[in-house]
């Protein structure tokens, strides 16, 4: 079933009956921080960066995605966006909304464990990169 980026329309409207494809000109949001939404983003083509902006205007680089990567799947928790994501170059998408992502999971072990995988991945790279930011070691004990 994976990867999504290889998938054509046909396949992933299967997979995902109400979702549907948006495309992004370069330097478009594709997300906005602390929106609310029901939305997941698979990114089909191009590239985009994700990041945060504090209260005083500050944007903090999150990272990057690409084809094959998701973005907004904290959809799932029902809260609000926890970052920005701007295309870098036009971007391709695979929108689904948050009834057909919890089906997906439900009956498709393999994209729950790729989620997960993901998801893990992700919260080692912004442990790292608060670690970096703060100036301390991400493998350091914890008080």
């Amino acid at each position: 079933m994976m990867p999504f980026a290889s998938m054509n329309e046909i396949d992933l409207h299967r997979l995902a009956p109400h979702g549907y494809v948006r495309a992004f000109a370069k330097n478009m949001m594709l997300i906005y921080q602390n929106d609310s939404t029901e939305l997941m983003y698979v990114l089909l083509s191009g590239r985009a960066r994700v990041f945060i902006t504090d209260e005083s205007g500050r944007e903090v680089e999150l990272g990057e995605v690409h084809a094959g990567d998701y973005v907004g799947e904290l959809v799932l928790d029902g809260g609000l966006r926890s970052a920005s994501v701007m295309s870098l170059e036009p971007v391709r998408c695979f929108v689904i909304p948050r009834d057909d992502l919890e089906t997906l999971i439900q009956r498709y072990p393999v994209f729950a464990l790729d989620l997960i995988r993901r998801l893990s991945n992700r919260v080692r790279v912004l442990t790292d990169r608060v670690a970096e930011l703060t100036g301390r070691s991400a493998s350091a004990p914890h008080s």
